[in-house]
């Protein structure tokens, strides 16, 4: 078992370097054109300018809000599934939560057009493809993924310190707030960054409402155009273009950030739960 463990750990970093490589080797006719400065910090303009600085804040703008607003969502959630006597009602809301991770994102996309998109368009007067509009419809996608992160933390906490509490006079809402959230410190940690590597990798719901505008976004109202969506945008364009190359480039950016929110989760789990 432990030859098969080790075995697959080596096939996956294989894949995940083969896959590193293959984005880069692509993506480096765009970078001997443009600077690296040029890609990271310019305008998109196809005619002249290949940045992806437009599409990188836009990437933020939408999926950082999300995270955080669903986040606040996840964590009512979960403290409020903590509290519960175990019963119908906790099992039945963990299977929903569980349903929802597995809702394809096209579904919420097509929601968010028929709810979320009239609504903006009423509150702001503009078109309701904006930012705001893919924040919320994200925030709701991501939501259920950290409920269960949540959850699973929730229940590893040992049952002796709610009883503990509860001997000295405490109520639940002590509980969750001198011992619950305290103790898992890096469950919630781990939950956010998950959340967030889950928004930074969403295609289909920036792709549908925001707006796909190439400008560098100033408002939670202006279009946006995140990295995924360039790249499923241009995807159908020349393959020999300095144009369809930058999808590579998008590609190379947002591996790199998984990364970096996949270490980030491993030393907070690590730091947190040794602090």
């Amino acid at each position: 078992m432990r030859v098969l463990l080790l075995l697959s750990a080596i096939l996956s970093s294989f894949v995940v370097g083969a896959i590193l490589l293959f984005l880069s080797y692509f993506s480096a006719p765009l970078l001997e054109r443009d600077a690296l400065t040029n890609i990271l910090l310019g305008e998109w303009n196809p005619d002249a300018s290949y940045g992806l600085a437009p599409m990188i804040a836009g990437t933020l703008y939408i999926s950082i809000p999300a995270s955080l607003l669903a986040f606040v969502i996840a964590l009512s959630s979960a403290m409020g599934m903590d509290s519960l006597a175990a019963g119908v009602l906790r099992r039945f809301l963990e299977a929903f939560f569980s349903i929802l991770t597995s809702i394809p994102t096209v579904v919420y996309a097509f929601l968010g057009v028929m709810l979320v998109v009239p609504m903006v368009r009423r509150v702001s007067d503009t078109s309701g493809y904006c930012i705001l509009s893919a924040v919320v419809v994200l925030s709701l996608l991501v939501s259920p993924t950290m409920i269960l992160y949540m959850r699973e933390s929730f229940r590893n906490t040992p049952k002796e310190l709610r009883t503990a509490v509860y001997a000295l006079g405490g109520e639940e809402a002590a509980y969750q707030r001198r011992v619950l959230l305290p103790y898992n410190r890096a469950g919630m940690a781990v939950a956010y960054m998950m959340g967030l590597a889950r928004a930074l990798g969403d295609t289909m719901v920036a792709l549908m409402l925001a707006g796909n505008s190439s400008k560098m976004p100033s408002s939670p109202f202006d279009g946006a155009r995140s990295l995924t969506s360039h790249i499923a945008l241009l995807f159908a364009g020349d393959y020999d273009s300095v144009e369809f190359r930058s999808i590579f480039a998008s590609g190379v950016i947002l591996f790199l950030s998984t990364l970096l929110i996949l270490g980030i989760s491993a030393l907070l789990k690590r730091g947190l739960s040794n602090g």
